[in-house]
């Protein structure tokens, strides 16, 4: 018999139902009876987190005697999001390795990285299509206009390729169903991730079958292979002399591309990456509380742990939401300085704010 799961999320996922009796609860659009009635329904919870601060939702599940798990998304911009919401799953999975400051507040935290939806029947598929001919030499697919500081390194790389390959180098946007198609020209897709980690591009070019140039940094280098099944570089200059010798070298290029779709079709697939945990879940007891103290003495009790969790949940948003909106800034628009100098604040108002005991201690 398969498992019962209830996915929380935004998108649909086609290709999950085949592992698992799923039903799915949106994110967007379900009402509390409706979650109240799925989780009574369901073996096992597993929610990919698509969330801003006015979807807050997570506490509805506390009381649920269900094993749950949270897959947290861009860490980096929705730090205090991400703090308050882990308190109250099971297991919680981050999709960048910054992410992992959450087992400060959580026993259970660990990287499991984007990964790449490949099925038909999804409007998300990124799928190789033979029809299509791969007549763009080198290409990126994505935002370039974007006015964020972050994203300078991005349009300097971009900037850099146009100069030095011209007409053979094409900077595309496109969205749905035609992402898909328009990955399916390239021959070498670049991506740069603008915060160092790995982002979806690294899991979407291969699975087009293009050849991954990407830049390096620790959470790439632990994902694929340099110059077997990716190919990274370390400066603008480095990612040009790289792109030219595989212009000019294509059997090299097409065993790269070859070996970087293999690898991502079958291990970065978002079955691949339900079915890892769902299988953490079932490997722990249901029913235990959401959150318990890394150090000190025994578990508390369900509900002593549950009213800490609400406490500082609802502080981290209060004090956090406040300081963006005095910004006027909203959690999809910090930029590391940003996030930093607020990062300083909120421990300095967490510091000075009124809590229990339990939760004094657990933020010094």
């Amino acid at each position: 018999m398969k498992p019962k799961l209830l996915l929380i999320s935004k998108y649909e996922r086609p290709e999950i139902g085949n592992e698992f009796d799923v039903r799915r609860f949106s994110i967007s659009t379900g009402t509390e009876a409706q979650l109240y009635e799925l989780c009574e329904w369901s073996d096992l919870i597993i929610e990919q987190e698509f969330a801003d601060l006015h979807s807050f939702h997570s506490h509805l599940l506390a009381d649920v005697p269900r094993p749950k798990a949270i897959w947290l998304y861009d860490s980096l911009t929705r730090f205090h999001l991400h703090m308050a919401m882990s308190l109250y799953y099971d297991r919680v999975f981050v999709a960048q390795t910054v992410g992992l400051f959450i087992s400060e507040f959580h026993s259970a935290v660990e990287w499991l990285p984007y990964a790449v939806t490949n099925d038909s029947r999804s409007e998300l598929a990124i799928t190789i299509d033979p029809g299509i001919p791969r007549d763009v030499p080198v290409g990126f697919c994505g935002n370039t206009k974007d006015p964020r500081s972050i994203y300078r390194k991005r349009n300097d790389l971009l900037d850099k390729l146009a100069e030095s390959f011209g007409d053979k180098f094409k900077v595309m946007q496109a969205w749905g169903r035609d992402y898909s198609r328009t990955m399916n020209r390239f021959q070498i897709g670049i991506n740069i991730s603008v915060l160092d980690e790995a982002n979806m591009k690294n899991f979407e070019i291969p699975a087009a079958g293009a050849m991954l140039v990407t830049n390096r940094n620790q959470e790439v280098s632990a994902i694929f292979k340099d110059r077997e099944n990716a190919v990274m570089y370390d400066s603008p200059e480095h990612c040009v002399q790289l792109v030219r010798h595989y212009l000019e070298h294509p059997e090299e290029r097409e065993e790269i591309a070859r070996r970087g779709t293999e690898l991502v079709l079958s291990r970065d697939s978002y079955l691949e990456r339900y079915r890892y945990i769902a299988q953490k879940l079932i490997s722990e007891p249901s029913g235990k509380p959401a959150w318990t103290p890394k150090s000190g003495g025994e578990a508390k009790a369900h509900r002593e742990s549950l009213a800490l969790a609400q406490e500082l949940s609802k502080l981290l948003l209060a004090k956090c939401g406040a300081m963006l909106d005095k910004e006027g800034l909203s959690s999809y628009k910090i930029d590391l300085e940003q996030k930093e100098r607020i990062f300083a604040n909120l421990a300095v108002e967490l510091s000075e704010h009124t809590l229990s005991p339990s939760a004094r201690k657990l933020i010094k």
